[in-house]
């Protein structure tokens, strides 16, 4: 219920934000041609669900393979999922929706609406009332007698026609002449020459790669993405939201090769048994949240190395802040737009292609010689003195420092500055890392590795073992037999 308040605040901001600025002028669209079927059919996988949900018969029907015309795609989209908005609002279970996109001319006159592209949306609803009929696009109107007032805020269709008179195009209201329900018709014009120079976007010109990384390597690559070749780099998706999983499964899936999973702990379970390039993760999740999978995944060695990126209707600053002190790559607030994530997809996978490129460079330009750094010479030390005590449950933090002869303090933040862990997390870590090489081996039974690795009890271990790697020891050793 609060993520569920937080979007509806979230929109009811972005929208007065943009009306704010279409009022003052300061909005400017940016077309480019589209292909309109392909943009409305991805608005409506997105209601897909709820469709289903509510047993609503809702359907898409076009006359066309394609119809490409000229709109801002980054604003555009607001028109088309607040005028479903409002057609699931208002349409009972079992009711019907339908979109229909079909080309027109209209010989009479020589506005730019001459040629056209026409969008309907009509549902089953209750219809509206003809006296209120041309106050349904006033800001802040609400019909006195809809019930369902509360669950709107008289934004969304002012702004709807605010974005429709942007593009050259008109809007309007009426009631369906063969049933009960309301419709509603846009009209776009077809081509550019309505458009001035200003209101056209400037064409992006492709950027060569950046040296010294192979061509093939690279995630965005135009060929490879027009012939739908998924490159070899792989993405753990995770959100209990299944319309959004299969969505995002469906735009990045072309590209990546996408596991999901719908909570962080089962999610936490297949970082570790399979290799993965990046995470895009939800943060409200059952089980364990986003914020916790974060945590665990940035202080386990084995994955601690993977690019997150959240997902999120938390906009406020001390859920980021909190989030970036995890070590998090990346938020992206929802409603999100699918480009810019696949660009931040990709640019935090080319990011550790770019270090390991540059690290493979000099591992070969430089030659190899003996003299190793402090740091790296203290952990090699800290290791050899708790690989010595592995088995001894007695053994201490304080031990620990005495042994390599610094303060229990001093060890504790030197070892925070080096890795980001405490000692005692450092020394848990080890014992459960030799732990997974034991139960990979698979000769003696679980009791005994959690003896020999320093744990008094096998409950103790378990427990341990699962909240550091997501399963227990038995779930481990069979995934990796």
């Amino acid at each position: 219920m609060m993520e569920h308040n937080t979007n509806r605040i979230m929109s009811l901001i972005n929208q007065l934000l943009d009306i704010r600025r279409i009022d003052q002028g300061q909005m400017k669209i940016k077309c480019r041609e589209t292909d309109l079927i392909s943009f409305i059919d991805d608005i409506y996988e997105i209601f897909s669900y709820q469709a289903i949900k509510r047993n609503i018969n809702f359907t898409f029907n076009h006359t066309s393979e394609k119809l490409f015309v000229w709109i801002d795609v980054k604003n555009f989209d607001k028109i088309i999922i607040n005028l479903l908005s409002n057609a699931f609002k208002y349409t009972p279970d079992g009711g019907e929706i339908e979109i229909v996109l079909t080309a027109k001319e209209e010989l009479k006159t020589n506005s730019p609406l001459r040629k056209y592209a026409e969008i309907c949306v009509r549902d089953t609803g209750k219809g509206l009332d003809k006296k209120e009929m041309e106050k349904v696009f006033e800001r802040f109107y609400q019909s006195p007698s809809d019930p369902n007032r509360s669950l709107g805020f008289g934004i969304g269709l002012n702004l709807a026609k605010m974005l429709v008179e942007l593009h050259h195009g008109t809007i309007k209201a009426d009631n369906r002449s063969d049933k009960q329900g309301s419709c509603f018709t846009i009209q776009i014009p077809l081509g550019n020459d309505f458009l001035s120079a200003e209101e056209r976007e400037v064409e992006v010109v492709e950027t060569s790669p950046i040296h010294n990384i192979p061509m093939e390597e690279w995630v965005v690559d135009a060929e490879s993405a027009a012939s739908n070749k998924k490159s070899k780099y792989r993405i753990l998706l995770v959100d209990d939201d299944r319309a959004l999983c299969e969505y995002l499964q469906d735009k990045l899936g072309d590209i990546y090769r996408i596991t999901t999973c719908h909570n962080g702990q089962e999610a936490l379970q297949v970082a570790m048994s399979q290799t993965f390039d990046l995470v895009i993760s939800d943060i409200v999740m059952p089980i364990m949240d986003g914020f916790e999978l974060l945590h665990r995944i940035k202080r386990t060695p084995q994955i601690g190395y993977l690019p997150v990126i959240l997902l999120t209707s938390q906009t406020e600053l001390e859920n980021r802040i909190k989030g970036y002190k995890e070590k998090a790559d990346a938020f992206l607030s929802k409603p999100f737009n699918i480009d810019e994530l696949m660009m931040l997809c990709a640019n935090l996978i080319e990011n550790r292609i770019l270090i390991k490129s540059r690290y493979n460079i000099l591992e070969k330009d430089i030659k190899s010689i003996n003299i190793k750094a402090n740091d790296e010479l203290f952990l090699e030390r800290l290791i050899k003195v708790i690989n010595e005590n592995l088995s001894n449950v007695d053994f201490t933090v304080e031990n620990l420092a005495d042994e390599v002869g610094i303060s229990r303090v001093q060890l504790h933040r030197k070892l925070k500055d080096l890795i980001g862990v405490s000692t005692s997390e450092f020394i848990r870590n080890l014992r459960l890392q030799q732990a997974t090489i034991l139960l990979k081996d698979n000769k003696v039974n679980i009791s005994q590795i959690a003896y020999a690795v320093g744990f008094s009890n096998p409950i103790l271990f378990s427990s341990t073992f699962k909240k550091t790697y997501g399963c227990t020891p038995r779930e481990y050793r069979e995934r990796n037999m």
